[in-house]
Parts: structure tokens; C-alpha cells; sequence
């Protein structure tokens, strides 16, 4: 009778030679290639604010008769920020809220609108409410000023403008039968430019001017300048006033601030350019 060979355990799979080396060298490719994608759209960002923020400063500051472009590239990039800033907050709300109403589905099976909008206005409110506050106490810091227009109405100008572009953008792109027409798509998307076009004009007339200037807005900063005794005379003639026997200034709003010039509001409302050599000293007030 013959010995059946007893049958050798199975050996475990071997993984081939190089394989584990191409497999970190293909997560260090995907993650280099993350990073530079991060890269590319950070600076696409801080492109699109310096744009927006050169806009919006131009257009205010041609509202006083000014049209500076000696500002640094961080106060356009800051004021660009803001510029965005309110759209995609509230943009923000509107997709959490999206997500809340959609988690209440199941709930709601059965009942009528009526019901249904006595269980969500509340919370809503309620969500409002909260976020106001949370923005007052924020904004307190920086000094912000908010208002119902100028946070709201001009905000929800520039959600919609991006909300139609996106529309426009997704008809183009759609492959459907039943997509429509090319000329509906463009047209949507040329409108949905103008509003945003709308938008950046009324940010600039409004918002921006609650913004203080120290933290990238439009808003003046009020301030006391000391100056030379020799340059007293020629300020005093331009409509700045003195304090009784000194050099002080009373206090004046400084709306910009350059490498070569202090340009201020005078008591009479006009906008008045002081040579940096002129001032000895600037006081800013709280």
C-alpha cells in the first residue's frame, strides 16, 4: 500500500517585489499633486480678491474724488475678502438649512404645509437669530456696523448672481435630451453677471463703508494729527482746525493712508490731502 504525501500548508501570498515601493510612491504623487492643486487654487483666490478689492476701493474711493492705486496689495486682497465674505455665509445657511429640511422628511410623511412650517419657521428663526448675534459679537472687535441692507438685501443680491451663474453653467455643461437651449443658458449666465456686477456696485456704496479701514474696509478712522508749527498756517487755510494754541488738530476722519500723503475729511465735508512731512504725530481715537 502506498504513503499518500501529506499535503504541505498552503504558503501565503507573497506580494511581488516593488510592489509595496510603488504603492508609497504613488500616495507621495497623489499627495504632491493635492498640495499643488491646493496651491494653484489658493492663489486663483487671493487672484479673484485682489480684483474684486481693487474694484470696490476704486469705486469708493472715487465717490470723494480720489482715484489712488498706491495702497499695498494686501489692503485690495482684504477688501476682496470682504467682498466675498457675506455671499458665502449666506450661502453657507442656505445649504445648512437645505440639510436640516431634508433630515426632516420622514418626519413629515402625512402632514400638511401648514404643519410642516409651523415645525421649521421656528427653528429658523431661531437659526437667524443666533447667527446675528454671533456675527454682532464678532464683528464687535473689528468694529463692524451691521444693518439689514448692507448685510443682508446686498448680500442676498450676490448669492442669487452666483446662484444663476452656477445654473448657466450646468445647463451649458448638461448632456440631457431635454437640456435648454444654448441661447437660454447664455442668457441666464450674462444676467447672472450683471447681478453680480450689481452686487460689487452696492457693496461698494454700503457694506463697505460699515467696514472699518483698518481691518480692509472704507469706513474713516477718526484721528487727532500733530503737526509742524511752520504748516499750521497753510492747514488752518485748507479748513483744519486747531486746538486754541497748540499744533493738535481737532479730530478729523483719515479716510486713506499712503507712503506719501494723510487724506482726511475736514469739518466742512471736503476731502483734504496733508503731506506726510507735514505731520509730526497721528492719535487715533477708539
Amino acid at each position: 500500500m502506498t504513503r499518500n504525501k501529506a499535503s504541505s500548508p498552503a504558503e501565503p501570498h507573497e506580494r511581488p517585489p516593488g510592489d509595496e515601493g510603488s504603492s508609497a510612491s504613488g500616495s507621495r504623487r497623489g499627495f504632491k499633486e493635492t498640495l499643488e492643486l491646493a496651491g494653484k487654487l489658493l492663489i486663483g483666490l487671493a487672484g479673484l480678491c485682489y480684483v474684486l478689492g481693487l474694484i470696490v476701493v476704486s469705486i469708493h474711493l472715487r465717490s470723494y474724488g480720489l482715484n489712488s492705486l498706491s495702497l499695498s496689495q494686501l489692503h485690495y486682497v482684504t477688501a476682496g475678502v470682504w467682498v466675498l465674505l457675506p455671499v458665502l455665509v449666506m450661502v453657507f445657511l442656505i445649504i445648512f438649512g437645505k440639510f436640516v429640511v431634508e433630515a426632516q422628511e420622514d418626519r413629515w410623511k402625512g402632514k400638511t404645509k401648514f404643519a410642516k412650517a409651523i415645525d421649521i419657521v421656528p427653528a429658523l428663526v431661531g437659526v437667524v437669530i443666533a447667527f446675528y448675534v454671533v456675527v454682532e459679537y464678532l464683528g464687535r472687535p473689528f468694529g463692524i456696523r451691521l444693518s439689514l441692507v448692507s448685510w443682508v438685501l446686498i448680500p442676498a443680491v450676490g448669492m442669487l448672481s452666483l446662484s444663476s451663474l452656477a445654473a448657466a453653467m450646468a445647463m451649458l455643461l448638461s448632456t440631457a435630451l431635454d437640456r435648454p437651449p444654448i441661447w437660454v443658458s447664455l442668457g441666464v449666465g450674462v444676467f447672472s453677471i450683471f447681478m453680480f456686477m450689481a452686487y460689487i456696485v452696492l457693496f461698494a456704496g454700503h457694506a463697505y463703508q460699515d467696514i472699518p479701514w483698518a481691518t480692509g474696509g472704507g469706513r474713516p478712522s477718526q484721528v487727532t494729527f500733530v503737526t509742524a508749527a511752520e504748516t499750521k498756517p497753510h492747514l488752518e487755510s485748507v479748513g483744519i482746525r486747531f486746538s486754541t494754541g497748540q499744533n493738535r488738530t481737532e479730530s478729523l476722519k483719515l479716510l486713506l493712508a499712503t507712503e506719501k500723503e494723510y487724506v482726511v475729511i475736514n469739518p466742512e465735508g471736503k476731502t483734504v490731502s496733508i503731506p506726510v512731512d507735514a505731520v509730526k504725530a497721528v492719535l487715533y481715537e477708539k
